[in-house]
């Protein structure tokens, strides 16, 4: 019995120190933006990466996460063939798009993660509100597209601000 419980101590004593996993196959990034015409759908798969959070401790709380450029889903081989381009995500260049947050604190019920983005080899700070139940977090954010070098400079044919819906899930 004790080394049962021993064993569950130590257990938890790592995912405590050292974070959760991405559950990748329960986890979905989608996106928006308007072009000329409609919005453009799609999504991002291959979350990955640790998270560590506990609601009433957040002065610990981490997320480290990426995923990969050329995961990107459209419904169009074509448009997502060319979103994997120099001119958009370039992921023959930057392969991941990764996000590591600085800080976490509460907005009421919700929370918010402030941390740096990283695409195209450019890194901002952006606050990804969000909510947390049964290991699983919903949140969104909008970017401008230019921030990132994204798509040129031109917004004519294409919309400057992206919105991002997280929906990810812990192991």
């Amino acid at each position: 019995m004790k080394n049962i419980i021993f064993s569950f101590l130590i257990l938890m004593t790592q995912v405590a120190l050292f974070g959760q996993a991405i559950d990748t196959d329960q986890s979905d990034i989608g996106f928006d933006i308007k072009n000329m015409f409609s919005n453009v759908e799609g999504a991002l798969s291959g979350l990955e990466g640790t998270v560590t959070f506990d609601a009433s401790n957040l002065s610990d709380a981490i997320f480290d996460v990426c995923l990969p450029a050329n995961g990107i889903d459209t419904q169009n081989e074509r448009r997502d063939n060319h979103l994997m381009a120099e001119d958009y995500f370039d992921s023959s260049s930057f392969g991941e798009i990764c996000f590591e947050s600085t800080t976490v604190r509460t907005d009421g019920t919700d929370f918010i993660a402030t941390g740096d983005l990283t695409i195209k080899g450019i890194t901002k700070s952006v606050e990804i509100p969000f909510t947390y139940n049964n290991n699983r977090f919903e949140g969104n954010l909008e970017i401008d597209r230019y921030d990132f070098g994204i798509g040129g400079s031109g917004d004519f044919m294409i919309g400057r601000s992206v919105n991002i819906n997280i929906s990810a899930s812990i192991k």
